[in-house]
């Protein structure tokens, strides 16, 4: 009944069209692809020229072409598409022959029943040339991109040269379409699957060139210490986790050994906060979470040394049972003040934790939505994001006449660690006095309230 539902709210508004030129230069494009989909309903996922993947989650298949199209330009680089839900669309073109010949990125707004017209141009793409060291089997690398106007997940991968290449640590990307920003994620994997070391930085890439970068996690600046569990003795097998303060943020990981020590490599000088956890989901798996389970110890400019001897020890928060009082979100708004919980008393509120990169909360939303209304709003919603893209948020939720609100420390706050968010879309019903209800794991629970 509810995909029924959203898929006729989504057909009030009448579609549109988008026409316009692929070029390279001054010149059409004969052939050229494009890739087509709208930010708020579907995602573009990217890993090279013959892997480019449409989806749509949360819609029926037979509507599913009104938010994404795969087309081809015609012998002048001209297109036209025709049948397009309204909406922020994202486009992702490329040369028809051979991805090195030109890639591009761009967007348009539809508004309903009417046309966009955009010109797409074609550039070389850009690479990535890392060293990683100290060369170890076992290293994985992965790349996303930052931009905050295009709801695109690229992934390209990375790729050893030769047999040289690898003693020397050398890697290098795949074609990247020529964005600006990109999350680098370097791995250590052991064996059995566990990440025993963990980077995340942010790198800035040229069209038509290969930038150069260098991680390397046996020297230079690091943050050394001990997880201690309730009773003082050492916290084995738990992962420890970084975030610098910088903009744009820089993260950090390894596990903690027998002894409960941990070593962050390739620190760089900045404020740090620092926190233990258990397992860390896959960084590509944007709907799983893994909870802080020790007090979060904030470093106050790392010097260029490092810094060693830090102890951080494990806290117990008792999980929220029904009947207790919600305690406030420790979050920021999108727009000024953030929402509180106090102010949405008077009735039943859905608190729903997502994340815009995460295809089964995009799939909750508009379903969400939709309830709500049938209800005949009987119920408010409280929304928090957890990717803290703010940008990308506003767009997914500038048709959702809800509060919103971002956490971009990801269920660093008490309240998400005492409802245990750790998979997404997170639903719990808070009633109208402001009181736990029963949690309401996912739709039908909550219809059920």
């Amino acid at each position: 009944m509810l995909a029924s539902l959203v898929v006729a709210s989504l057909l009030v508004v009448q579609d549109g069209r988008v026409e316009g030129w692929v070029v390279r230069g001054n010149d059409g494009v004969p052939g050229a692809r494009l890739v087509l989909a709208e930010v708020s309903h579907a995602r573009i996922t990217y890993r090279a020229q013959d892997d480019i993947r449409l989806s749509a989650p949360g819609l029926a298949a037979n509507d599913v072409p009104r938010w994404t199209r795969d087309v081809q330009a015609d012998a002048r680089g001209a297109f036209k598409v025709e049948g397009l839900a309204p909406g922020e669309w994202t486009v992702l073109a490329s040369h028809s022959n051979e991805i090195a010949k030109g890639l591009a990125l761009a967007n348009f707004q539809l508004a309903g029943g009417a046309s966009a017209n955009v010109r797409v141009v074609l550039q070389s793409p850009a690479f990535f040339e890392l060293q990683v060291r100290p060369e170890e089997t076992g290293v994985e690398l992965r790349l996303a991109t930052r931009n905050p106007r295009l709801n695109l997940f690229l992934e390209p991968g990375f790729a050893l040269r030769s047999a040289e290449d690898r003693q020397l640590g050398h890697w290098r990307s795949l074609a990247l379409p020529p964005v600006f920003e990109w999350d680098l994620w370097v791995d250590h994997v052991a064996a059995d699957g566990t990440r025993s070391v963990f980077a995340r930085d942010i790198l800035e890439a040229t069209p038509g060139e290969a930038t150069r970068e260098s991680f390397d996690f046996a020297v230079g600046p690091h943050v050394t210490g001990r997880v201690l569990d309730l009773e003082g003795k050492p916290a084995a097998g738990l992962y420890v986790w970084g975030r610098s303060n910088s903009a744009p943020p820089r993260e950090r990981g390894a596990w903690t050994d027998a002894e409960g020590r941990f070593r962050l490599a390739n620190v760089r000088t900045g404020t740090w906060k620092l926190t233990a956890r258990g397992t860390p989901p896959p960084p590509q798996d944007a709907c799983r979470i893994a909870a802080p389970l020790a007090l979060v110890r904030q470093l106050t400019l790392v010097p260029a040394e490092g810094t060693e001897g830090l102890e951080l020890r494990l806290d117990a928060l008792e999980p929220l049972r029904q009947g207790e009082l919600v305690p406030e979100p420790e979050v920021s708004g999108i727009s000024g003040k953030p929402p509180t919980l106090a102010a949405l008393r008077g009735k039943p509120l859905a608190l729903v934790f997502w994340d815009a990169h995460c295809e089964a909360s995009l799939g909750l939303l508009p379903k969400l939505e939709a309830l709500r209304r049938e209800s005949g709003e009987a119920f408010g919603v409280l929304a928090i994001e957890l990717s803290g893209d703010v940008a990308l948020v506003r767009r997914i939720t500038a048709g959702l006449p809800w509060q919103h609100a971002i956490d971009a420390e990801r269920a660093f706050g008490t309240l998400q660690r005492r409802l245990q968010v750790d998979t997404l879309p997170h639903l719990a019903l808070v009633a109208s006095d402001g009181t736990l209800s029963k949690p309401a794991t996912d739709l039908a629970g909550l219809a059920a309230r």
